[in-house]
């Protein structure tokens, strides 16, 4: 999980990678080589640092443009995410 938007009561979009390495301090990951989940409304779920997740929702297939740009392939609107342990 790396979170993007994140407060005190926990993050509310992140991306999933296979790789931890895959942050804005390390690679960046192909576009075909990561998940980008959002929660519904105000919901937020518990930062994971590097544990294998479960994330149930809608998953949305396409590339998703801003200003000519692609930015993902895959999205998921998240309605339960937790960890597998």
């Amino acid at each position: 999980m790396n979170p993007m938007m994140f407060d005190a009561d926990g993050v509310s979009e992140f991306t999933l990678v296979a790789d931890p390495q895959f942050c804005c301090f390390g690679a960046t990951p192909q576009l075909n080589h990561f998940l980008y989940v959002t929660l519904a409304d105000d919901e937020r779920c518990e930062f994971y640092s590097i544990v294998p997740l479960a994330v149930y929702g809608r998953l949305e297939i396409g590339p998703e443009e801003e200003d000519g740009l692609v930015l993902s392939l895959y999205r998921l609107e998240a309605d339960h995410v937790f960890c597998v342990y």
